[in-house]
């Protein structure tokens, strides 16, 4: 079975970004969204103590028990032998992360009082609820009891085995016989390999959120447009119901309007062609028609004798004109049909 050994160093940093650097200055541990950067040339002192061991980072590590416990407001710590490593993690990714000096007296509690403090500094920070310690260190024991007393939150401690670590971290560890100058040689056709389907993979991802993107775009525009719509088509439906409740009202209206102008033009059509109408006022229950005619008799037969009918007051006078006779009809006071 291989052996494991953890990359007890504080040469290492976690990236988002791997950056174009040269191998030779420094390694990169792809952890699916971010990387963990070791130095190269602290690597080859841990190859030349022991060349078959398989190193892990302590960080991917504990990646791999954040995933496992399924706890997301946590925090993650490993003693190992010079270093004590913390971190939380947030979506699948670190979030903010320590790496302490270790020893004989390490105070535990301190350093994750300090980490704690610096964390919550950070205006994107969550409350810790649950705190994960995996002790390494044959130099001393913890008590969880102890450290929930002075730290006031659950704590859970697990004092590990490197023998049972090499399985659980398969793919996150790394082979000694990957560093090193001769690797590269041997493996250079791989390399080139595998750094052109690296680009291929980059360019196709690139093509792939470039369309994502557009097709967002377009579906981001169509919902506008529907949404625009659907406004518009509320606004209208209002509109229609609104002058459905004035339909009634407006057809009202047309009937009321044209059975006003047709008395109009019954009363107009009184007037004889001898005559013609210099005024006239129709008011709600009074008629007052101004003109001038030729034959007085021929106005009174057919103007005023059928308008007096329909009125309790009337009166007609008339005055000598040179073209005939001036005339003033005023009727009053409409004789209700139903007295």
């Amino acid at each position: 079975m291989a052996k494991c050994v953890f990359f007890d160093s504080a040469a290492q940093t976690i990236l988002f970004q791997k950056p174009a650097k040269s191998y030779t200055i420094a390694l990169y541990i792809d952890q699916k969204g971010w990387y963990i950067q070791l130095n190269v040339k602290e690597l080859t002192k841990w190859k030349a103590i022991d060349t078959t061991a398989t190193l892990l980072s302590p960080f991917s590590y504990l990646f791999l028990q954040y995933r496992a416990s399924l706890q997301e407001r946590a925090l993650f710590m490993l003693i190992l032998k010079e270093h004590c490593y913390l971190v939380t993690f947030a979506e699948e990714k670190p979030f903010f992360w320590k790496i302490y000096k270790a020893g004989e007296n390490i105070d535990v509690a301190r350093c994750i009082e300090d980490f704690l403090k610096r964390f919550y500094e950070k205006p994107e920070s969550y409350f810790v609820e649950k705190i994960f310690i995996y002790n390494f260190n044959k130099l001393f024991t913890i008590e969880s009891s102890e450290l929930e007393d002075r730290l006031l939150l659950p704590v859970e401690v697990e004092h590990g085995s490197l023998e049972k670590i090499c399985e659980s971290a398969r793919g996150a560890a790394i082979d000694t016989h990957s560093l090193g100058g001769p690797f590269w040689k041997r493996h250079k056709s791989l390399l080139l390999i595998g750094f052109a389907a690296f680009l291929i993979a980059g360019a196709y991802e690139g093509y792939v959120r470039y369309m994502i993107a557009g097709y967002k775009q377009k579906i981001e525009h169509i919902i506008q447009k529907q949404v625009e719509i659907a406004n518009k088509n509320n606004t209208y439906q209002a509109h229609l119901m609104r002058f459905k409740k004035f339909q009634p009202i407006v057809e009202e209206l047309k009937q009321h309007n044209a059975y006003i102008a047709s008395k109009i033009r019954s009363l107009f059509d009184l007037i004889p062609d001898d005559a013609y109408l210099t005024k006239a006022e129709i008011g709600e229950n009074t008629l007052l028609f101004e003109g001038v005619c030729r034959s007085k008799e021929h106005l009174l037969r057919s103007l005023h004798r059928k308008l007096a009918k329909n009125f309790q007051k009337k009166r007609i006078n008339f005055t000598k004109s040179p073209n005939g006779f001036k005339f003033q009809a005023l009727y009053e006071e409409i004789i209700d049909e139903k007295s």
